[in-house]
């Protein structure tokens, strides 16, 4: 695991002090990290991460726009500096850092309340001999930032990369630091990224191929589509099959399995796996929501005999049919509780909390929070499995302000699709053209957990709805079923 650090944004305004973590490193001191605490002061230690002793080191502070503003200066220079023939890719990363990192700093300011970063270096003062760790890299950090500033009044720009330590992708991801920042765009990138990150955050996370692209069709069937990657064509071939499969798996069991009850569990599973994707097909199809909400039964009915299958099987009657471990089944399961309270099928909820409740009550924040709108008594608990992306999702159950928590679904949205990386529908629709001859079939890419937070919110989504995942008509539906009253406020439990 290494000696781990953390850097935060701060605030303390007039409700109290507010903080997100912004990024981590293991090992070392990112270059990264010293420029934007370069001004920095001793401040007081955040201490949440600390589990495996404490050195009673404080943290390292500064001001945030000021840290900001200096990347912005770095991110000038390098652009009118870059190398013959190079893209300007170290400048097109400063200025997703710095413009990053300023939208978090203007979220967390409240009432004209400064922002600040802080830096919780706790264990890597392990590795120092040194008597006042703190004092020493605020020193460091400061020439560091005095040498920058000395080459860039000199217009020297070699001077500058060679402070900075940065001479390709291989450098500025870890050493620099930018891989370690939390949000999206600054994963993976192996070659950097060929956009901005105003445009990938725009996009959703996807290329600006992935946007252009607009899959053919009769005018009817595109007008009546969810997302624009789905062809009349691949549609005709891929619900067949997805048919086909649900029908042979529902009549057939698998040869495969040592015994009968693992030959059971196999076919469960073959099973759900043909059920959720047409359900999500015929969604992003355009399906009329009034038939969507009939068919969400049978696909918890499978779910339900999934689980039954694999609890025999185990010998285990805590098994869940899907696991929090994988991003891809966590999703799946947030899905399907905001797909219950979107399409007003709250009866189901009962059924989906006695498959996922004997392994996982009580352990995770989004599941206890959405299940919370329907059933008292669940846990207050302050953990969950996956922090990216869901962080911004599970905060904004807990803001003072709608206009707030918009902002935390807008964050959710923006790095929903790339975090889905794993995933096995993941660029899925780059193989709509194949038809069963590529790696990945695509049924729609769907932040329904989103959807379903706005709705039990009752936010104003007027500032969503342009989002590429996020599904508006659900919520326009959840809401033009309403009879008694909006569920405008959390019910006991909820934070």
């Amino acid at each position: 695991m290494g000696n781990r650090a953390w850097l935060y944004l701060r605030s303390n305004s007039g409700n109290g002090a507010r903080m997100t973590q912004v990024a981590e490193a293991n090992n070392h001191f990112p270059t990264l990290w010293r420029i934007l605490l370069a001004d920095g002061a001793r401040g007081t230690a955040i201490a949440d991460q600390r589990v495996f002793g404490d050195a009673g080191t404080d943290n390292l502070t500064s001001d945030a726009d000021a840290a900001v503003a200096r990347l912005g200066t770095l991110s000038t220079f390098l652009g009118r500096h870059a190398r013959r023939g190079e893209t300007p890719w170290l400048a097109r990363q400063l200025d997703g850092a710095a413009r990053y990192l300023g939208e978090q700093a203007a979220r967390l300011t409240e009432n004209g309340e400064p922002a600040g970063f802080s830096a919780n270096l706790d264990e890597l003062s392990w590795l120092s001999d040194d008597d006042d760790f703190i004092a020493t890299t605020r020193e460091s950090c400061h020439a560091t930032w005095t040498q920058i500033q000395a080459c860039i009044a000199a217009n020297d720009a070699r001077g500058v990369r060679h402070l900075l330590g940065i001479n390709g992708p291989g450098d500025w991801v870890w050493g620099f630091g930018f891989g370690g920042l939390s949000h999206a765009y600054f994963s993976r990138q192996q070659p950097p990224r060929d956009t901005t990150y105003d445009d990938f955050v725009a996009s959703g996370g996807l290329s600006a191929d992935d946007l252009r692209c607009d899959a053919s069709g009769s005018d009817a069937f595109r007008a009546k589509r969810r997302q624009r990657f789905l062809s009349e064509d691949y549609f005709d071939w891929l619900q067949p099959y997805l048919d086909e499969r649900v029908a042979y798996w529902s009549e057939n069991i698998s040869p495969v399995g040592s015994t009968e009850n693992e030959q059971k569990a196999l076919t469960a599973r073959h099973l759900v796996s043909g059920y959720y994707p047409r359900f999500l097909l015929m969604y992003t199809s355009g399906m009329d929501l009034t038939l969507l909400r009939d068919a969400l039964e049978p696909v918890i009915a499978a779910y339900e005999r999934c689980t039954d299958a694999c609890r025999a099987h185990e010998e285990n009657d805590r098994q869940p049919p899907l696991w929090f471990d994988s991003i891809e089944d966590y999703e799946t399961v947030m899905q399907l509780i905001g797909f219950c309270y979107l399409l007003h099928r709250r009866d189901l909820l009962p059924r989906i909390a006695a498959m996922f409740d004997p392994a996982y009550r009580a352990r995770d924040t989004l599941y206890e929070d959405l299940l919370a709108y329907e059933f008292e008594g669940r846990f207050d608990v302050d953990q969950w499995y996956h922090d990216v992306p869901y962080r911004p999702l599970v905060f904004s159950f807990y803001r003072d302000t709608k206009a707030e928590s918009i902002d935390d679904i807008a964050a959710y949205l923006d790095t929903w699709y790339p975090a889905m990386l794993d995933a096995t529908w993941h660029d899925g629709h780059l193989d709509v053209g194949a038809k069963g001859k590529g790696r990945k079939i695509y049924f729609g890419y769907w932040a329904v957990e989103a959807a379903a937070a706005a709705y039990l919110l009752a936010l104003d989504d007027s500032s969503l709805r342009d989002r590429l995942v996020y599904p508006k008509d659900l919520v326009d539906f959840a809401r033009s079923r309403d009879t008694d009253k909006q569920p405008d406020a959390a019910p006991d439990g909820t934070r």
